[in-house]
Protein backbone atom coordinates (compact mmCIF):
# COMPACT_ATOMS: atom_id res chain seq x y z
CA UNK A 1 0.00 0.00 0.00
CA UNK A 2 1.14 3.91 -0.85
CA UNK A 3 1.83 5.01 2.72
CA UNK A 4 1.60 8.38 1.33
CA UNK A 5 -2.09 7.91 1.42
CA UNK A 6 -2.43 6.98 5.16
CA UNK A 7 -2.72 9.86 7.40
CA UNK A 8 -2.23 7.46 10.60
CA UNK A 9 -2.15 3.97 11.96
CA UNK A 10 -4.08 3.02 15.12
CA UNK A 11 -3.46 -0.50 16.46
CA UNK A 12 -5.97 -1.75 18.43
CA UNK A 13 -5.46 -4.21 21.71
CA UNK A 14 -7.93 -7.02 20.39
CA UNK A 15 -9.31 -8.59 17.04
CA UNK A 16 -13.18 -8.64 18.17
CA UNK A 17 -14.56 -11.83 16.49
CA UNK A 18 -17.81 -11.36 16.98
CA UNK A 19 -17.37 -7.89 14.74
CA UNK A 20 -15.08 -9.29 12.10
CA UNK A 21 -14.68 -12.15 9.84
CA UNK A 22 -11.52 -12.28 7.46
CA UNK A 23 -11.12 -13.17 4.08
CA UNK A 24 -8.05 -14.06 2.61
CA UNK A 25 -9.15 -13.19 -1.11
CA UNK A 26 -6.96 -12.67 -4.38
CA UNK A 27 -7.31 -9.25 -6.05
CA UNK A 28 -9.62 -10.03 -8.64
CA UNK A 29 -12.05 -12.05 -6.97
CA UNK A 30 -11.80 -8.74 -3.79
CA UNK A 31 -13.26 -6.46 -6.96
CA UNK A 32 -15.73 -8.93 -7.51
CA UNK A 33 -16.92 -8.99 -4.14
CA UNK A 34 -17.11 -5.54 -3.73
CA UNK A 35 -19.32 -5.03 -6.81
CA UNK A 36 -21.51 -7.48 -5.73
CA UNK A 37 -22.67 -5.91 -2.08
CA UNK A 38 -25.54 -8.67 -1.71
CA UNK A 39 -23.71 -11.91 -1.34
CA UNK A 40 -24.13 -13.84 1.12
CA UNK A 41 -22.98 -16.93 2.86
CA UNK A 42 -24.59 -20.54 2.79
CA UNK A 43 -24.56 -22.43 6.15
CA UNK A 44 -23.11 -26.05 5.30
CA UNK A 45 -26.26 -27.57 6.72
CA UNK A 46 -28.59 -26.55 4.30
CA UNK A 47 -26.57 -28.72 2.13
CA UNK A 48 -26.18 -31.82 3.42
CA UNK A 49 -29.06 -33.31 0.80
CA UNK A 50 -26.23 -32.93 -1.81
CA UNK A 51 -22.84 -34.12 -0.35
CA UNK A 52 -21.00 -33.00 3.17
CA UNK A 53 -19.43 -29.59 2.30
CA UNK A 54 -18.20 -26.79 3.85
CA UNK A 55 -20.11 -23.23 4.34
CA UNK A 56 -20.08 -21.59 0.53
CA UNK A 57 -19.72 -17.68 0.17
CA UNK A 58 -22.02 -16.76 -3.36
CA UNK A 59 -22.09 -13.53 -5.65
CA UNK A 60 -23.99 -13.07 -8.23
CA UNK A 61 -21.53 -14.94 -10.37
CA UNK A 62 -19.41 -17.49 -8.23
CA UNK A 63 -19.62 -19.55 -5.39
CA UNK A 64 -17.16 -20.16 -2.77
CA UNK A 65 -16.00 -22.71 0.04
CA UNK A 66 -14.72 -21.04 3.09
CA UNK A 67 -12.08 -23.14 4.22
CA UNK A 68 -10.74 -22.18 7.62
CA UNK A 69 -6.66 -22.31 7.87
CA UNK A 70 -4.19 -22.05 10.64
CA UNK A 71 -2.78 -18.85 10.49
CA UNK A 72 -0.76 -16.22 13.09
CA UNK A 73 0.26 -12.52 13.21
CA UNK A 74 -1.79 -11.85 10.32
CA UNK A 75 -2.70 -7.65 10.50
CA UNK A 76 -6.17 -6.59 9.25
CA UNK A 77 -6.01 -3.22 7.85
CA UNK A 78 -9.58 -1.68 7.66
CA UNK A 79 -10.17 2.27 6.60
CA UNK A 80 -11.81 4.71 9.64
CA UNK A 81 -11.83 7.72 8.16
CA UNK A 82 -10.87 9.27 4.87
CA UNK A 83 -7.20 8.58 5.68
CA UNK A 84 -7.38 6.66 9.27
CA UNK A 85 -6.76 3.28 9.31
CA UNK A 86 -7.07 0.33 12.24
CA UNK A 87 -4.81 -2.70 12.09
CA UNK A 88 -6.14 -5.67 13.90
CA UNK A 89 -4.47 -8.63 14.79
CA UNK A 90 -5.35 -12.01 14.14
CA UNK A 91 -3.75 -14.90 15.90
CA UNK A 92 -6.43 -17.78 15.31
CA UNK A 93 -7.81 -18.27 11.73
CA UNK A 94 -8.06 -16.79 8.63
CA UNK A 95 -10.63 -17.98 5.91
CA UNK A 96 -9.62 -18.37 2.92
CA UNK A 97 -11.87 -18.89 -0.33
CA UNK A 98 -11.13 -21.46 -3.32
CA UNK A 99 -13.85 -22.31 -6.08
CA UNK A 100 -16.46 -24.11 -4.54
CA UNK A 101 -19.54 -24.24 -6.97
CA UNK A 102 -21.58 -27.57 -6.87
CA UNK A 103 -20.68 -29.89 -9.77
CA UNK A 104 -23.34 -30.54 -12.94
CA UNK A 105 -23.39 -34.04 -11.37
CA UNK A 106 -24.93 -32.56 -7.98
CA UNK A 107 -27.37 -30.99 -9.84
CA UNK A 108 -28.35 -33.79 -12.37
CA UNK A 109 -28.32 -35.75 -9.12
CA UNK A 110 -31.22 -33.25 -7.04
CA UNK A 111 -32.84 -33.12 -10.81
CA UNK A 112 -33.00 -37.35 -10.64
CA UNK A 113 -34.72 -37.63 -6.87
CA UNK A 114 -37.28 -34.45 -7.39
CA UNK A 115 -37.33 -33.56 -11.37
CA UNK A 116 -38.08 -35.98 -13.58
CA UNK A 117 -40.57 -35.41 -16.33
CA UNK A 118 -42.96 -37.93 -16.84
CA UNK A 119 -46.16 -37.41 -18.87
CA UNK A 120 -47.97 -41.24 -18.51
CA UNK A 121 -47.58 -41.89 -21.94
CA UNK A 122 -44.62 -43.95 -22.80
CA UNK A 123 -42.77 -47.00 -20.93
CA UNK A 124 -38.89 -47.21 -21.10
CA UNK A 125 -36.72 -49.67 -20.38
CA UNK A 126 -38.15 -50.53 -16.98
CA UNK A 127 -37.40 -46.97 -15.55
CA UNK A 128 -39.57 -46.24 -12.35
CA UNK A 129 -41.16 -43.07 -12.03
CA UNK A 130 -42.52 -42.16 -8.72
CA UNK A 131 -44.64 -38.78 -7.31
CA UNK A 132 -41.67 -37.90 -5.49
CA UNK A 133 -39.41 -37.91 -8.64
CA UNK A 134 -41.97 -36.29 -11.31
CA UNK A 135 -43.42 -33.40 -8.58
CA UNK A 136 -40.29 -30.77 -10.12
CA UNK A 137 -38.09 -28.34 -8.37
CA UNK A 138 -38.15 -24.60 -8.02
CA UNK A 139 -35.14 -22.41 -8.87
CA UNK A 140 -35.14 -20.91 -5.30
CA UNK A 141 -35.15 -24.44 -4.03
CA UNK A 142 -32.00 -25.67 -5.85
CA UNK A 143 -30.16 -22.43 -4.78
CA UNK A 144 -30.86 -22.58 -1.35
CA UNK A 145 -29.84 -26.61 -1.45
CA UNK A 146 -26.75 -26.36 -3.73
CA UNK A 147 -23.33 -24.41 -3.78
CA UNK A 148 -23.71 -22.22 -6.83
CA UNK A 149 -24.71 -18.89 -7.77
CA UNK A 150 -27.78 -17.81 -9.93
CA UNK A 151 -25.44 -17.45 -12.64
CA UNK A 152 -23.60 -20.34 -12.52
CA UNK A 153 -27.07 -22.74 -11.94
CA UNK A 154 -28.92 -21.20 -15.01
CA UNK A 155 -25.87 -22.37 -16.87
CA UNK A 156 -25.66 -25.87 -15.39
CA UNK A 157 -29.58 -25.94 -16.10
CA UNK A 158 -28.81 -24.86 -19.85
CA UNK A 159 -26.52 -27.50 -20.01
CA UNK A 160 -28.87 -30.31 -18.27
CA UNK A 161 -31.74 -29.58 -20.78
CA UNK A 162 -33.58 -28.69 -17.84
CA UNK A 163 -37.05 -26.96 -18.93
CA UNK A 164 -39.60 -25.08 -17.00
CA UNK A 165 -43.61 -26.09 -16.33
CA UNK A 166 -45.47 -24.43 -14.14
CA UNK A 167 -43.20 -22.69 -12.00
CA UNK A 168 -41.35 -25.69 -11.88
CA UNK A 169 -38.20 -27.41 -13.47
CA UNK A 170 -37.60 -30.70 -14.93
CA UNK A 171 -35.45 -32.78 -16.66
CA UNK A 172 -35.73 -36.01 -18.94
CA UNK A 173 -34.87 -39.36 -17.65
CA UNK A 174 -31.87 -39.92 -19.98
CA UNK A 175 -32.91 -43.24 -20.98
CA UNK A 176 -36.66 -42.06 -21.60
CA UNK A 177 -34.66 -39.01 -23.42
CA UNK A 178 -32.67 -41.67 -25.45
CA UNK A 179 -36.23 -43.38 -26.06
CA UNK A 180 -38.19 -40.38 -27.93
CA UNK A 181 -35.06 -39.22 -29.48
CA UNK A 182 -34.55 -42.43 -30.88
CA UNK A 183 -37.86 -42.55 -32.04
CA UNK A 184 -38.40 -39.29 -33.33
CA UNK A 185 -34.93 -39.55 -36.29
CA UNK A 186 -36.99 -42.99 -37.05
CA UNK A 187 -40.20 -41.20 -37.67
CA UNK A 188 -38.72 -38.17 -39.46
CA UNK A 189 -36.55 -40.75 -41.78
CA UNK A 190 -40.12 -41.63 -42.93
CA UNK A 191 -40.69 -38.06 -44.30
CA UNK A 192 -37.70 -37.29 -45.24
CA UNK A 193 -37.22 -33.58 -43.93
CA UNK A 194 -34.73 -31.01 -45.53
CA UNK A 195 -32.24 -31.86 -42.42
CA UNK A 196 -30.64 -28.29 -42.02
CA UNK A 197 -34.32 -26.37 -41.64
CA UNK A 198 -37.22 -28.10 -40.05
CA UNK A 199 -40.54 -26.53 -39.53
CA UNK A 200 -42.10 -27.18 -36.43
CA UNK A 201 -45.26 -28.22 -38.02
CA UNK A 202 -43.08 -31.36 -39.80
CA UNK A 203 -41.54 -32.30 -35.98
CA UNK A 204 -44.83 -31.79 -33.58
CA UNK A 205 -46.98 -34.81 -35.03
CA UNK A 206 -44.16 -37.14 -33.67
CA UNK A 207 -43.39 -35.30 -30.28
CA UNK A 208 -46.54 -37.13 -28.17
CA UNK A 209 -48.25 -33.96 -27.40
CA UNK A 210 -45.41 -32.63 -25.21
CA UNK A 211 -45.70 -29.14 -23.59
CA UNK A 212 -43.88 -26.77 -25.36
CA UNK A 213 -40.76 -26.15 -23.43
CA UNK A 214 -40.49 -30.10 -22.84
CA UNK A 215 -40.19 -30.64 -26.51
CA UNK A 216 -37.79 -27.95 -27.19
CA UNK A 217 -35.68 -29.57 -24.27
CA UNK A 218 -36.15 -32.77 -26.23
CA UNK A 219 -35.30 -31.72 -29.56
CA UNK A 220 -31.99 -29.95 -28.13
CA UNK A 221 -30.72 -33.08 -27.67
CA UNK A 222 -29.62 -33.25 -31.07
CA UNK A 223 -30.39 -30.25 -32.80
CA UNK A 224 -30.38 -26.01 -32.89
CA UNK A 225 -32.86 -23.65 -33.18
CA UNK A 226 -32.28 -20.90 -35.22
CA UNK A 227 -34.95 -18.84 -37.72
CA UNK A 228 -38.12 -20.23 -37.12
CA UNK A 229 -36.52 -24.03 -37.89
CA UNK A 230 -34.80 -27.34 -36.29
CA UNK A 231 -31.75 -28.46 -37.73
CA UNK A 232 -29.58 -30.99 -37.25
CA UNK A 233 -26.42 -30.59 -35.15
CA UNK A 234 -23.51 -32.72 -36.70
CA UNK A 235 -21.87 -33.31 -33.38
CA UNK A 236 -24.98 -33.82 -31.33
CA UNK A 237 -26.63 -36.18 -33.25
CA UNK A 238 -22.71 -38.39 -33.84
CA UNK A 239 -22.84 -37.79 -29.52
CA UNK A 240 -26.11 -39.15 -29.39
CA UNK A 241 -25.39 -42.33 -32.00
CA UNK A 242 -22.74 -42.97 -29.25
CA UNK A 243 -24.62 -42.94 -26.19
CA UNK A 244 -26.97 -45.36 -27.66
CA UNK A 245 -23.76 -47.89 -27.74
CA UNK A 246 -22.58 -47.00 -24.57
CA UNK A 247 -26.09 -46.86 -22.70
CA UNK A 248 -25.91 -51.12 -23.91
CA UNK A 249 -22.30 -50.96 -22.15
CA UNK A 250 -19.43 -48.28 -20.77
CA UNK A 251 -16.85 -50.17 -22.78
CA UNK A 252 -15.65 -51.74 -26.48
CA UNK A 253 -12.54 -52.95 -28.18
CA UNK A 254 -11.97 -49.82 -30.25
CA UNK A 255 -12.73 -51.66 -33.64
CA UNK A 256 -16.39 -53.32 -32.10
CA UNK A 257 -17.46 -49.41 -31.71
CA UNK A 258 -16.96 -48.18 -34.65
CA UNK A 259 -18.67 -51.38 -36.34
CA UNK A 260 -21.05 -50.67 -34.64
CA UNK A 261 -21.29 -46.74 -34.00
CA UNK A 262 -21.73 -46.83 -38.19
CA UNK A 263 -24.80 -49.43 -38.40
CA UNK A 264 -26.02 -46.84 -36.18
CA UNK A 265 -25.31 -43.40 -38.23
CA UNK A 266 -26.19 -44.94 -41.22
CA UNK A 267 -29.80 -46.12 -39.75
CA UNK A 268 -30.24 -42.90 -37.76
CA UNK A 269 -28.64 -40.06 -39.95
CA UNK A 270 -29.05 -38.24 -42.75
CA UNK A 271 -26.03 -39.21 -45.61
CA UNK A 272 -24.57 -35.84 -45.57
CA UNK A 273 -23.76 -36.15 -41.73
CA UNK A 274 -21.94 -38.83 -42.82
CA UNK A 275 -19.60 -37.45 -45.02
CA UNK A 276 -15.52 -37.67 -44.29
CA UNK A 277 -14.37 -34.45 -42.76
CA UNK A 278 -11.63 -32.51 -45.15
CA UNK A 279 -10.07 -30.81 -42.28
CA UNK A 280 -6.70 -32.59 -40.61
CA UNK A 281 -8.67 -34.25 -37.68
CA UNK A 282 -6.55 -36.60 -37.45
CA UNK A 283 -3.52 -34.53 -34.77
CA UNK A 284 -6.87 -33.79 -33.27
CA UNK A 285 -8.66 -36.90 -33.02
CA UNK A 286 -9.71 -38.33 -29.72
CA UNK A 287 -6.18 -39.92 -29.08
CA UNK A 288 -3.72 -37.44 -30.77
CA UNK A 289 -2.87 -39.60 -34.33
CA UNK A 290 -5.61 -41.97 -33.92
CA UNK A 291 -5.50 -42.42 -37.91
CA UNK A 292 -8.69 -44.84 -38.75
CA UNK A 293 -11.98 -42.80 -38.20
CA UNK A 294 -12.77 -39.20 -36.79
CA UNK A 295 -13.92 -39.33 -33.33
CA UNK A 296 -13.72 -35.71 -32.17
CA UNK A 297 -16.95 -35.50 -31.50
CA UNK A 298 -16.43 -37.68 -28.17
CA UNK A 299 -13.58 -35.76 -27.01
CA UNK A 300 -15.40 -34.95 -23.66
CA UNK A 301 -17.45 -37.72 -23.54
CA UNK A 302 -14.94 -41.34 -23.82
CA UNK A 303 -11.55 -42.04 -23.99
CA UNK A 304 -9.04 -44.52 -25.41
CA UNK A 305 -6.68 -46.85 -22.99
CA UNK A 306 -4.21 -49.02 -23.60
CA UNK A 307 -4.76 -51.54 -20.83
CA UNK A 308 -5.65 -54.42 -23.31
CA UNK A 309 -3.65 -56.43 -26.28
CA UNK A 310 -5.99 -54.02 -28.12
CA UNK A 311 -7.39 -50.85 -27.59
CA UNK A 312 -10.32 -49.48 -25.64
CA UNK A 313 -12.83 -46.94 -25.95
CA UNK A 314 -14.42 -46.15 -23.04
CA UNK A 315 -17.15 -43.86 -21.67
CA UNK A 316 -16.21 -41.34 -19.26
CA UNK A 317 -19.30 -39.68 -16.96
CA UNK A 318 -18.35 -36.36 -16.86
CA UNK A 319 -21.13 -35.57 -14.12
CA UNK A 320 -19.19 -37.14 -11.73
CA UNK A 321 -16.50 -35.39 -12.34
CA UNK A 322 -15.95 -32.61 -9.76
CA UNK A 323 -15.76 -29.12 -11.14
CA UNK A 324 -12.57 -27.94 -9.10
CA UNK A 325 -9.49 -28.57 -11.18
CA UNK A 326 -7.45 -30.87 -8.52
CA UNK A 327 -9.91 -32.98 -7.61
CA UNK A 328 -11.02 -33.15 -11.30
CA UNK A 329 -7.59 -34.05 -12.57
CA UNK A 330 -7.19 -36.46 -9.57
CA UNK A 331 -10.44 -38.34 -11.02
CA UNK A 332 -9.01 -38.77 -14.13
CA UNK A 333 -6.26 -40.16 -13.04
CA UNK A 334 -8.17 -42.98 -11.24
CA UNK A 335 -10.03 -43.73 -14.71
CA UNK A 336 -7.39 -43.15 -17.05
CA UNK A 337 -3.59 -43.79 -15.38
CA UNK A 338 -1.81 -41.93 -18.87
CA UNK A 339 -3.06 -39.22 -20.48
CA UNK A 340 -1.83 -36.57 -23.64
CA UNK A 341 -1.91 -32.66 -22.89
CA UNK A 342 -4.16 -32.43 -25.51
CA UNK A 343 -6.19 -34.94 -23.59
CA UNK A 344 -6.44 -33.63 -20.54
CA UNK A 345 -7.15 -29.85 -22.13
CA UNK A 346 -10.69 -31.32 -23.01
CA UNK A 347 -11.40 -32.29 -19.74
CA UNK A 348 -9.75 -29.40 -17.62
CA UNK A 349 -9.00 -26.21 -19.79
CA UNK A 350 -12.59 -24.79 -18.57
CA UNK A 351 -11.67 -25.52 -15.35
CA UNK A 352 -8.41 -23.63 -14.52
CA UNK A 353 -8.31 -20.83 -12.63
CA UNK A 354 -7.49 -17.39 -14.27
CA UNK A 355 -4.52 -16.77 -11.99
CA UNK A 356 -2.82 -20.42 -13.31
CA UNK A 357 -1.81 -22.33 -16.76
CA UNK A 358 -2.53 -25.60 -17.62
CA UNK A 359 0.78 -26.17 -17.85
CA UNK A 360 1.72 -24.99 -14.86
CA UNK A 361 -0.52 -26.96 -13.10
CA UNK A 362 0.31 -29.92 -14.92
CA UNK A 363 4.25 -29.45 -13.77
CA UNK A 364 3.14 -29.30 -10.03
CA UNK A 365 0.24 -32.28 -10.18
CA UNK A 366 1.52 -34.81 -13.00
CA UNK A 367 4.89 -36.51 -13.96
CA UNK A 368 5.80 -36.48 -17.65
CA UNK A 369 7.26 -38.65 -19.76
CA UNK A 370 7.63 -39.89 -23.51
CA UNK A 371 6.09 -43.49 -24.57
CA UNK A 372 5.98 -45.05 -27.84
CA UNK A 373 3.09 -43.74 -29.90
CA UNK A 374 0.47 -46.56 -30.10
CA UNK A 375 -0.66 -45.74 -33.79
CA UNK A 376 1.93 -44.29 -35.26
CA UNK A 377 5.21 -46.35 -36.08
CA UNK A 378 8.27 -45.86 -34.95
CA UNK A 379 6.48 -42.60 -33.19
CA UNK A 380 6.63 -40.99 -29.90
CA UNK A 381 4.09 -39.04 -27.73
CA UNK A 382 4.58 -37.39 -24.19
CA UNK A 383 1.85 -38.09 -21.54
CA UNK A 384 1.49 -37.21 -18.08
CA UNK A 385 0.53 -39.56 -14.94
CA UNK A 386 -1.37 -37.93 -12.48
CA UNK A 387 0.59 -37.96 -8.88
Amino acid sequence: MDSSNVGSLIIAPKYLKEEYEIFKVSESKLEELLATPQSYIKDSTLMHSIENRPATLSTNASTFDLIKLESSNLLLLTKKQDKDYIIYKQDKHVIEMEIGQASKGQIWELMKREGIYYDGQSEFAGVKINSTMNKGIRFEEILSKCQTSEEELKKILEDLNAFELNGKLFIFDSIDSIYRTKSLLLELHKVKPIWSSIGREVIKPFLDNLPENAANSLLNVIFEYKDNSWSLNERKAKIFCAMLLFNEKQNYILKEFIVAFNKVTQTLLPPELLRPSTEDWKTQNLFPGYPETDLRFLNKTAIITFDKKEPIIEYVDYLSLSDNLKKRFTKLGSVKKEWTKQELQHWLDEYVPSSQNLDTFLAKNGRMQSIAHPFISKGKVQIYIPK
